[in-house]
C-alpha cells in the first residue's frame, strides 16, 4: 500500500508539472511533510526528467522545511 500511496503522489505531481509546461516563471509547491524524505527524494528524481525546471527548498517559513518550490524556466 505505501508504494501505491507514493505513486498516486508522484502521479500528481506530473499532472502539475505537464500543466504548467511552457508558463515561464510559474511557482509551483509541493508539499511533502517531514518524515522518511522518501517522497521529497522520489519527487526531485522525477524532476531530473524535466528540462526546463529548477528545484530548490520552498520558504522555511511557510512550510517548515516540508516542501519543495519548483520554478518553470
Amino acid at each position: 500500500e505505501p508504494y501505491e500511496i507514493l505513486q498516486i503522489q508522484l502521479n500528481k505531481v506530473k499532472e502539475e508539472l505537464e500543466l504548467a509546461k511552457g508558463m515561464k516563471g510559474q511557482r509551483i509547491v509541493f508539499i511533502h511533510g517531514h518524515g522518511s524524505g522518501k517522497l521529497k527524494n522520489e519527487i526531485l528524481k522525477l524532476l531530473k526528467n524535466y528540462s526546463k525546471v529548477e528545484a530548490y527548498d520552498a520558504s522555511y517559513r511557510k512550510f517548515n522545511g516540508g516542501a519543495t518550490e519548483v520554478k518553470i524556466v
